[in-house]
């Protein structure tokens, strides 16, 4: 199986954002495995997304993963109809831990996703799982680092018929990673979570409090690469 990204006509990508206040909505997240830049695979953690044309990687995940970067040009839209340009994409492959699920895939690169996934702790003692199923993510309901973002393309592929009705709230669903725990919970907090958190410097002040300036690391990408392997 392959996987790829592809702009529309106007060469633009489309990302979207997840609001919640009174009640925290599960994002699907899911630990994945990439083919770092010697071969191997390493164990990532993903948010997924069915409403993203394209998938996303973080600086710090290529440079640990020794991914060679390929420049690129492409604009991202996202909050408000603000764009931003991407200048760097890897290509590489995305696995299940049991290689079940193997395919090709490009990842823009950026320096950052999202903050913490979910952003508080979640209270789950109420939350009755099955006993003797896989989830994608153990740590579903810990704040954990997001390392990279899989669009809409990647989710459709990784779905299987099985889902689960824990409760009104909760549905679990299958993947090839494992079931995700999808649905909403209880939460005092009223953060708005943004999916792609990536900035150009013409954005005015409303959204600079949703977006987070970092730069590209300086070194060539090649010493990176050849270090990386030795």
């Amino acid at each position: 199986m392959g996987g790829s990204m592809t702009p529309n006509s106007e060469g633009t990508i489309q990302n979207f954002v997840t609001q919640s206040k009174q009640t925290h909505v599960l994002l699907s997240t899911a630990f994945v495995y990439i083919r770092d830049g010697c071969g191997e695979y390493k164990k990532c953690k993903a948010i997924l997304d069915s409403a993203s044309q394209a998938s996303f990687i973080t600086n710090n995940c290529a440079n640990f993963l020794g991914l060679k970067r390929n420049k690129i040009n492409i604009p991202v839209g996202g909050l408000n109809g603000a764009t931003v340009t991407v200048g760097q994409q890897v290509n590489t492959v995305l696995s299940s831990k049991n290689n079940e699920f193997v395919t090709d895939i490009e990842f823009l690169e950026v320096p950052k996703i999202t903050d913490l996934t979910p952003s508080q702790q979640i209270d789950i003692t109420n939350i009755q799982l099955p006993k003797g199923i896989t989830l994608a993510d153990p740590q579903f309901f810990e704040p954990t680092k997001i390392d990279i973002f899989l669009g809409a393309k990647t989710f459709s592929e990784i779905l299987k018929h099985n889902q689960i009705k824990v409760s009104k709230e909760i549905l679990l669903q299958n993947t090839y990673f494992g079931y995700l725990v999808t649905g909403s919970v209880q939460s005092s907090s009223n953060k708005i979570s943004c999916h792609l958190s990536v900035v150009d410097t013409r954005l005015d002040d409303t959204l600079r409090s949703f977006w987070e300036i970092e730069a590209l690391p300086g070194k060539t990408l090649f010493d990176d690469e050849l270090k990386y392997c030795m």
